[in-house]
Formats: structure tokens, C-alpha cells, sequence
């Protein structure tokens, strides 16, 4: 299947570096090619001339304890050209090294980065001519010098380009050390940290002015799947896939033809199958083997290999955690969670129903309330992200990044918030890390026929120049003296340096008082891709924050929020973000999956909407949910034009199906999309209404599910689970690419086809009913289950909670006797 040439780009290692260990053919259909952009293989075998290790190095097994207990936590195998890392109490393989590939590898090479509007490319200005090759040579001594701690130390061999290796008199021996540490976790969980650095190799590459790269190949079982790696959007199982661990953006199309091609051609926004604003360096196996990086550099995971998982990291250090715990998916959930945080449950209000995304000021949102209201919507908040004003663009509309109230926009606001409060229902806003000149509105506003939007004069310094002033935009590396502007779609903006802690601090009061004191309980805090590699900022260079970026931009609304608390606000918030990397669990409320397109198709659109919240659910995620109806318009704005192939356009049918699968996520959010009188919205007919009004009164409903699964989110197992996770005995569950669980008792198969009326799903062991009629059915078993629009395919367990709450629906008129 083809991807596009940057998902080829992102790869370091050589594609058919160790190739008698790849298959001829392939696993699965979907079997990502190999790219050609690399020689063949230059890595030799640990059987080839290169000695793996010494001769007085003899076989043993060591023990590592995080405490002071006679009873060890891991069991760590050496033999010749082997490492083997166990689980000493419940004798699992965690994780292990050769014996017939190399343990590691590095390169030094000159290729980079470059940010184009948030997507990054790689780029060498030698076409990778320029690249030096090293893999490890010899283990000459293992040492354990405390009961937690085992030391192996080596030397890496220089290659040439071919695989050979280098003449004595011509190769440049390197010092690596290896380290295995045991960690004591909370809740008795233990984790084993495998440290490799190669400071030698750090030092010839800032001498030659070329970038280092580390790379560590782990045993793998051939017909393992493997899930996680952050938010991924069209891969489930992520075996035959290279996936880069890197925050940008996704894409238009990411792999959807001719779409992709084009996106790429006019804006190099085409993206790819593999790409996430919300990636995580981590993964877990249905072999129940779990693993994350700590680093943030730049990453790639290499899982095209049958019996081997190649992890890449531009560092002199790779650090990778190893999990451990009881054998099955919750309990390395948990153990992943502890790692890197857990989400919080969601405040009580959201639960009161579907929370509207609406713009256009004040009578508008009036009447859309009105209207929603007649047709008993059940309404938790309103959603105005364009509290701030609107803006034309190349892709239609968009916000001025200037955050402040656009009163002539939106006037008499507080008594629309307090009419909206006197009904219980919130306000929420936006904002993201980017300021643009005021300037550049006042000028669009000056030009501007529709009068009724124009601003006030205003008297004060904008925000962006308060913050140039103070010096807290990140600076262009060509012109220091002046902020960096990042190119969005057809405008630019500058970027707040949130790793400056006087900037970091006046945003905090950026969004405290324009728009909590505002009145509002929550806001989206969008973006965080864009940060370049060739900036530097107050604590480190882009190339080395980057990924760093979203979570401190989580951490900065998380801490707003933990303020208000303390200080005993009244009202409950919430904010969601869709950039993140590792640790955004730890200080995000809620996530959503970004600018899904519009689109029935696997690459971009409402499936992926539906992978994306099962891989988040792999990666620490609990708490995700998408865009009803999607959100990109592909038709050129402000034009009748309408191109075949390449024109999506949010349809009815689209927007209900995707309405009901969300009813059963943590948050049922409409969104207008970026051309809002194209797309088809939830009000705009009566059927349309009466539709969205039932899913709405659906997923309030089902409250009393959501909450008593609360405890589970500290545990890290997903409010939405892929059906393996409650079912790990069941090999037809590890299969399954199109269903999703709420709780162990309730087992969801969304429609995400066009014109489908039934789906095919499975149900695993017990007695199960069907949530519009009283049919009932015992597993496990594969059925065709009937799905009409508005009775999306659903099945709880008898005798559980759901069961009391579906039995109210089946006396409902829209369900079958």
C-alpha cells in the first residue's frame, strides 16, 4: 500500500538493514512497503566479523531489586550475544537482546528537521551522503554493583557505507555503557530502566557538526500486534508500521488519494499515515510486553521487522522503561499510567449533555438555543471559539489569535452568559499558544463589508506586543531582535516560549483574566506542533523542546485550574488539548483528535476518529473524544468550485453516524467545521434535530456508566477500550479493529460506513441484549446486528448496570419491540 514520500522520509535506518530477518512477503495486507531511499544492508550480523563478545564473559544470571527485599523483581539472562530481561514473580519475557542481531547501533549523519506550517520534513544537505555507521563490537565487562543496578560496558566498530568493517588502523573505537536499573513504583508496580549512552560518539559528532543517533533492536515475537504510540489515526496494530514519535500535525488526507497528493503539492500539508499531534514514545504487545522512552528527541519506531522492534533516537542516550506487572492488558495499563499520569474525572456538568460548538455572536447563539432547546437537545455548555472574532482564510474560517473579548462581536455577553447559567448550561472558549499583531486585524477590519464585526479602537498594547516587549516570544534564529512568525494557513503568528517561566506565568494570567473572569468554565487549548528545530529558547533549543512544547502547554492549563481551585472558585472547568507526547496525561482534563476531514475513508475521517480513540486508550489517554461530523471542508472557500475526487463536504448521513458514535464517548461536542454553510449541521432540518436531540438524551443517559468508571482512570484503563483490554483470553477480541467498550458490560460497533444499515460484530463470552429491542444472544459469538440511523449497534451484558438504563430505552417509540 503506498504512503506518501515524508512517511518514507521518516526513516533514519537503512530499510533493509539485518534483511534476513524481514519476510519476503507480507504479515497482513495492509503491510507498510519498504522504502527505497536507503542503501541495503550496512549492518552486519552478530555472526559476521564483528565479535559480540568476550571470551571471559561467561553465562549468568543476575537479580535486580528496587528495595531492600530478599525476593528479586526482574531476572536478567546473559549468554553469548544474548540478554534476556524476566518478570521474576510472574516469569514473564520483558524484554531481550540479540542473540542474532546486534544490540545497538548508532549513526552520525546531517539530517534535519524543517517546520513548514506545523509539519516537519527531513531534510539533509547532502543527501545523506554524509553519514558515519557504528554497531556495537564488544561486551567486555558486566558488573553489579548494588542489588538494583547491573553495568554492562563495550565498544562500538565503525563501518563503512557497504556493512564492512573498517581496517583497525582506520576505525574509531567508542566506549557504550548499558545500564539496567530496578525502579520502586507506587502500588508495589516495579519497573526496569535500560540507560545506553555513548558520550564518545556525542563528542565526533559536535566536532564534524553532524547529529548523533542511537539505535536499539529488541526482540520481538513474529505474530505479535502492537498498539499504542500515542494517538494514531489509521493503524490500530501497528506491526508492519514505522512510526515517528514526533508531535505535528497529521495532515489532509495523510494517505487518501489524489487528496494527499494535492494537500502536499499546494501547502505540503498532505501528512501521513503515521503522523499525530499527539504521538507517545510507547507501546504495548499482545505478547504483554510494554515500553516507553523517557527521552524527547526525536524518535522512530521501526516495527516492520517479524522478530524485531528497532527503536531510533536522536540522542547520546536512549532511555527506555520496561513494565512489569500481573500478565494482562489492565494491569500494564496501570503500570504505564504511573508512568506518565493519569487524567482526571470529568466535571459533573459535562455529563448533562452534548456541549454545542456555535458561532457568530450573541442573537445567533440566542436562537441556535432556542432552536435546540424546542427540539429537547440536551444541553451541557456552549462552545464559542469565536469569542475572539473571526478571520477569512485559505481554508475558511478562523480565529484572530488575539485573546480578548471581541465585544462588538459578541455584545451583551454577560447577560447571554447569564441567561445560558439561570439553565445550568456552561460557556466555554479558546485559545492556544500563538499571538498575532493586532495590526493585521485592525487592517482586516478596516477593509472588512460586514460593519457589525468591526472592534472598538483600542488604546492599549496588544497582547503580541506586551509579549515582544517582555520578551517572550520565541525568536526568529536569522533576526534575533524580532519574533519568530510561523506560517499557519494563509497568516502567521508568534509563538509564547512556555519554557520561560516569567512567560509561562503571564499566560496563566492571560487566561485567568480574559476568560475565566470573563465567565467562562473551560476552553479548548489548541495546537503546539509548530515549534521549529533551529530556535533556541530560554531553556533549550527546538530541536530538543519540541516535543516538550505541548506537554508544558498542558501543564500551564492544568496549573490555571489547580489555582482556582486552591482559591476556592465555585465553578468546576474544563479544558481539552489535541497536541501532547508523553506526560500530557498527567495535566490534561480531556483530549480530542484534531481536524479530522470530513470523509467516510480509513486514512482520514470518521474512522480514524474511532482508531484514534482506541490507540490514545493504549497510551495513558482515558479520556478522548472527536468532532462530531469532522471538521475539514476541502472545497475552496468562498467558491462554487467543486473538484471530483478531492471534494468532501460533511453529509447528513456522516454527521449522524459519526453523532452516534460519539453519544457512547466521554464527551458528545459538535463542531460547525471550517466551512460551516457547506458542511451539514445538527440544526439544519428537522430530522437532522429530532436525531441529534435522541443521541444527546442518549449520551446523558448513560452518565451513570461513565461515572461509576471514573475510579478506572487513574488506573489508566480507557473510558473507551478496545474490546482486548476487558477481554485478553479471547484471541477474536485482539482482532477487532472497529468496535469499542464502555466498561467491561457494554460493547459499541459504530457505523462508519457509508449507507450501511448493519454491522458485523463479535461478542465474547456471556449473555448479552441488544440495546433497542429484546433480543438477546449468547457468546461468544459473530453476528449481523441491524443499525439503523438512530439505533446504533450496542450490546450489554444481562445483569449489569446497563442493562437497567437500555431497559428504559426500549419503551421509548424509536425502539423495536
Amino acid at each position: 500500500m503506498n504512503n506518501s514520500k515524508r512517511t518514507q522520509n521518516f526513516r533514519i535506518l537503512k530499510d533493509q538493514v539485518l534483511s534476513r530477518f524481514r519476510t519476503r512477503g507480507t504479515r497482513r495486507k495492509d503491510r507498510r512497503p519498504l522504502s527505497p531511499l536507503w542503501p541495503n544492508s550496512w549492518l552486519p550480523q552478530a555472526t559476521d566479523s564483528v565479535s559480540m563478545t568476550s571470551s571471559d564473559l561467561k553465562a549468568q544470571v543476575y537479580h535486580l531489586n528496587p528495595t531492600d527485599e530478599a525476593l528479586s523483581a526482574f531476572k536478567v539472562h546473559y549468554s553469548e550475544q544474548k540478554l534476556e530481561v524476566f518478570d521474576a514473580e510472574h516469569h514473564g519475557l520483558l524484554l531481550s537482546l540479540g542473540p542474532e542481531t546486534p544490540w545497538f547501533t548508532a549513526q552520525l549523519h546531517d539530517f534535519n528537521l524543517h517546520e513548514e506550517r506545523g509539519f516537519f520534513h527531513i531534510r539533509s544537505k547532502s543527501k545523506g551522503k554524509v553519514r558515519r555507521f557504528f554497531a556495537i563490537q564488544q561486551i567486555r565487562e558486566i558488573n553489579q554493583n548494588s542489588p538494583k543496578q547491573l553495568v554492562l560496558k563495550g565498544t562500538f566498530a565503525e563501518l563503512t557505507q557497504q556493512g564492512h568493517l573498517l581496517n583497525t588502523d582506520q576505525s574509531t573505537p567508542v566506549e557504550w555503557t548499558l545500564e539496567l536499573q530496578a525502579l520502586e513504583r507506587e502500588h508495589s508496580q516495579r519497573t526496569c530502566r535500560l540507560s545506553l549512552q555513548c558520550q564518545d560518539l556525542e563528542t565526533i559528532a559536535n566536532q564534524q557538526g553532524l547529529h548523533l543517533s542511537l539505535a536499539i533492536h529488541l526482540g520481538a515475537h513474529e505474530n505479535e500486534s502492537i498498539f499504542g504510540m500515542g494517538a494514531q489515526l489509521t493503524w490500530l496494530d501497528l506491526k508492519g508500521k514505522i512510526v515517528p514519535a514526533w508531535v505535528q500535525e497529521p495532515g489532509i488526507g495523510r494517505g487518501l488519494q489524489p487528496l494527499t497528493w494535492l494537500m502536499e503539492k499546494l501547502f505540503r500539508a498532505g501528512g501521513s499515515d503515521v503522523q499525530s499531534s499527539a504521538p507517545a514514545p510507547l507501546y504495548m504487545t499482545s505478547q504483554l510486553q510494554a515500553h516507553a522512552l523517557e527521552n524527547k528527541e526525536f524518535a522512530l519506531f521501526d516495527f516492520t521487522y517479524p522478530k524485531l522492534r528497532s527503536i531510533e533516537v536522536w540522542s547520546k542516550q536512549i532511555n527506555l522503561q520496561i513494565f512489569s506487572g500481573e500478565p494482562s492488558p489492565i494491569a500494564l495499563l496501570k503500570s504505564l499510567s504511573l508512568f506518565t499520569g493519569h487524567m482526571p474525572p470529568l466535571p459533573d456538568w459535562v455529563h448533562d449533555g452534548a456541549i454545542i460548538g456555535a458561532q457568530g455572536g450573541t442573537q445567533r447563539i440566542k436562537d441556535l438555543w432556542h432552536k435546540l432547546d424546542k427540539a429537547g437537545v440536551e444541553i451541557s455548555a456552549f462552545w464559542l471559539q469565536d469569542w475572539v472574532g473571526k478571520r477569512e482564510t485559505s481554508v475558511g474560517e478562523q480565529l484572530w489569535w488575539d485573546w480578548t473579548l471581541d465585544r462588538s462581536h459578541y455584545p451583551d455577553w454577560e447577560n447571554l452568559l447569564a441567561s445560558l447559567d439561570e439553565q445550568e448550561i456552561k460557556v466555554l472558549g479558546y485559545i492556544n499558544p500563538y499571538l498575532v499583531p493586532t495590526e493585521e486585524r485592525q487592517f482586516h477590519h478596516k477593509h472588512s463589508q460586514n460593519t457589525q464585526s468591526r472592534p472598538p479602537k483600542i488604546d492599549q498594547p496588544s497582547l503580541f506586543q506586551i509579549a515582544l516587549e517582555k520578551e517572550y516570544l520565541v525568536k526568529d534564529p536569522q533576526r534575533p531582535s524580532q519574533a519568530l512568525m510561523v506560517k499557519n494557513t494563509s497568516f502567521s503568528a508568534a509563538i509564547v516560549d512556555l519554557s520561560n517561566p516569567e512567560a509561562f506565568l503571564w499566560l496563566k494570567g492571560i487566561i485567568k483574566s480574559e476568560l475565566i473572569d470573563q465567565g467562562m468554565s473551560g476552553w479548548m487549548a489548541d495546537f503546539g506542533e509548530a515549534l521549529p528545530v533551529d530556535v533556541e529558547l530560554h531553556q533549550g533549543s527546538g530541536l530538543k523542546l519540541h516535543n516538550y512544547f505541548p506537554e508544558l502547554w498542558s501543564q500551564l492549563n492544568r496549573e490555571v485550574l489547580d489555582e482556582l481551585e486552591s482559591s476556592s472558585k465555585q465553578r468546576e472547568f474544563l479544558f481539552f488539548n489535541r497536541a501532547g507526547f508523553t506526560h500530557s496525561p498527567k495535566y490534561c482534563h480531556l483530549t480530542w483528535l484534531g481536524d479530522q476531514l470530513t470523509s467516510w475513508k480509513k486514512y482520514d475521517g470518521i474512522y480514524s476518529a474511532l482508531v484514534g480513540i482506541l490507540s490514545s486508550g493504549f497510551s495513558g489517554v482515558t479520556l478522548s473524544h472527536s468532532d462530531a461530523g469532522g471538521y475539514i471542508c476541502t472545497d475552496p472557500p468562498r467558491s462554487r468550485l467543486r473538484l471530483p475526487w478531492i471534494s468532501y463536504v460533511r453529509s447528513k448521513e456522516l454527521l449522524m453516524r459519526w453523532v452516534e458514535m460519539n453519544a457512547f464517548s466521554a464527551v458528545l461536542r459538535t463542531h460547525e467545521g471550517n466551512q460551516p454553510d457547506r458542511h451539514h449541521q445538527v440544526y439544519d432540518d428537522e430530522e437532522s434535530l429530532d436525531h441529534f436531540a435522541k443521541m444527546s438524551q442518549l449520551y446523558k443517559s448513560l452518565t451513570p456508566i461513565r461515572k461509576a468508571l471514573s475510579p478506572q482512570l487513574q488506573y489508566g484503563v480507557p473510558l473507551l477500550a478496545h474490546p482486548w483490554i476487558y477481554n485478553p483470553q479471547d484471541p477474536h477480541c485482539l482482532e477487532l479493529q472497529e468496535q469499542m467498550m464502555l466498561g467491561p458490560d457494554l460493547m459499541i460497533a459504530p457505523v462508519i460506513r457509508q449507507g450501511w444499515h448493519t454491522v458485523k460484530l463479535y461478542l465474547p463470552k456471556g449473555s448479552w441484549g441488544h440495546w433497542w429491542s429484546s433480543y438477546t444472544i449468547e457468546g461468544p459469538e459473530w453476528i449481523s446486528a441491524p443499525a439503523p440511523i438512530g439505533q446504533p449497534a450496542a450490546f450489554y451484558r444481562l445483569g449489569s448496570a446497563c442493562e437497567t438504563i437500555a431497559q428504559s430505552w426500549k419503551n421509548k417509540k424509536f425502539c423495536n419491540a
